[in-house]
């Protein structure tokens, strides 16, 4: 039934649907007193510079208005199909066949009993070691599934601008075959590996697309994060500026769902993350999980094994470092919360490898006579083993390269960061081990 005051108002040809409709100039608002069709006769500045009247501009029926009005409320409060990306920015996400969204899939989370790309909504942001943190697209296939293979997939980035003005910032629409093949090369991309202490097992992970953002731009913060995609734990990473944060998940959302690869600037701006360790004394593990997950095929690592015969610069430094952090941080009490000398100076390392590698030796020498003549014997072993991958990797280091060239003094590419995160988890399986025999033995 149409209202009786449209009737007052002339008939038109709707611009968009090109049916016979009653003529609209001012258009349902959307969030707040935000819409997003421009009131017709309003300021010059919506139709100067391509017409001469306001009426001149695009022709729209009030049937088709209310449609469109109808259709952005209804995904913008239903829970299924709403994501918050940040302050009055939006994504809004559907199936053609399962409009409500009732199978509790997201692009951002999976189905809703899954953490995803995105992070967890109302819960703590996904960390590494979260228990929900499952394989995304295993998920997307066998969750509660109520669209058909044959369903179309629409994602809708909507952005409240100014007090009264919302604009589209991206809209896609998929197959879903499509979709689920984006959704697999990006997990099979962007992804490493985590050990699950309570399973005893190794499993692949991939960072959520928020984790990508604030590893890339977050400041190391202790206060108690309050927004959604922040941990409600004591440590976060904080992106002060909110457009920032935002633009930058609109970025990895339209990289995701055109089946691109991760935007340069957040491998760029990792790389140089990854060197300056002292700046995230309470994110570091985030931080070094994310790169390394968001650089593997970048850099051709298949696994997280260490490779002896990897005899690449900057992979066997890298692989040094671990052993020098190690050695000392071996010495240390029990819950001791003291950066060692390699923490300290990781950053002069990697710039300047073979001079602080020197320096480090030297420093290293106490701890290292400290184990060596210690009656634990689990230490003991452990340091036995430590100082002969040192001498082993001094050597591969001395075979290899000339020490005398400048180049093998130059600062260390992101191929150091494999070497240390592939030589400290053969540290810790061969102490494991270790600690085994000696359980044995007793």
């Amino acid at each position: 039934m149409v209202n009786e005051k449209l009737k007052e108002r002339s008939k038109i040809i709707c611009n968009i649907s090109g049916e016979p409709d009653y003529f609209l100039d001012k258009h349902p608002k959307i969030i707040g007193n935000a819409g997003l069709i421009t009131q017709t006769t309003s300021a010059n500045e919506n139709y100067k510079g391509r017409f001469d009247k306001s009426n001149e501009t695009i022709r729209m029926g009030a049937i088709t208005s209310f449609k469109i009005y109808s259709m952005l409320k209804f995904l913008i409060t239903t829970k299924n199909t709403k994501r918050s990306i940040d302050q009055d920015v939006y994504l809004l996400s559907w199936f053609s066949d399962d409009l409500a969204n009732e199978s509790g899939f997201r692009l951002d989370l999976g189905p809703a009993r899954f953490a995803g790309f995105l992070g967890a909504n109302k819960q703590k942001a996904k960390t590494i070691d979260d228990e929900t943190s499952k394989n995304i697209v295993s998920s997307f296939i066998t969750g509660r599934q109520k669209f058909s293979d044959s369903s179309k997939y629409y994602g809708l980035i909507l952005d409240k601008v100014s007090q009264g003005r919302i604009a589209v910032r991206y809209f896609k629409k998929l197959d879903v075959s499509q979709l689920k093949e984006n959704l697999s090369k990006w997990e099979n991309t962007y992804y490493w590996y985590y050990f699950d202490q309570k399973n005893n097992i190794i499993s692949k992970k991939t960072p959520s697309l928020i984790q990508m953002v604030q590893a890339a731009y977050g400041i190391d913060r202790k206060n108690k994060a309050k927004s959604l995609e922040d941990s409600d734990d004591k440590y976060y990473l904080q992106i002060k500026k909110g457009k920032l944060k935002a633009s930058q998940i609109q970025n990895m959302i339209i990289a995701l769902m055109d089946g691109k690869k991760i935007p340069a600037n957040i491998s760029t701006k990792l790389k140089m993350n990854i060197r300056n360790r002292q700046n995230y004394p309470n994110n570091w593990n985030l931080l070094k999980f994310t790169t390394l997950a968001v650089l593997r095929e970048e850099e051709g690592f298949d696994n997280y094994m260490l490779d002896r015969k990897n005899y690449d610069r900057s992979y066997l430094f890298g692989r040094l470092l671990a052993l020098y952090e190690r050695l000392e941080a071996s010495t240390y009490e029990k819950n001791a919360d003291r950066p060692t000398n390699a923490e300290r100076l990781w950053t002069s390392y990697i710039n300047k490898p073979l001079t602080v590698m020197l320096r480090l030796d030297q420093a290293l020498s106490p701890y290292k006579q400290k184990l060596i003549h210690t009656d634990d014997k689990v230490k003991k072993g452990l340091g036995i083993k430590i100082n002969k991958e040192i001498n082993e990797v001094i050597n591969l280091i001395g075979d290899n390269y000339d020490y005398k060239d400048p180049k093998t003094n130059k600062a260390l590419d992101v191929g150091f960061i494999f070497g240390y995160e592939a030589q400290m988890r053969d540290i810790f399986t061969k102490k494991k081990e270790k600690e085994k025999e000696v359980s044995d033995d007793k």
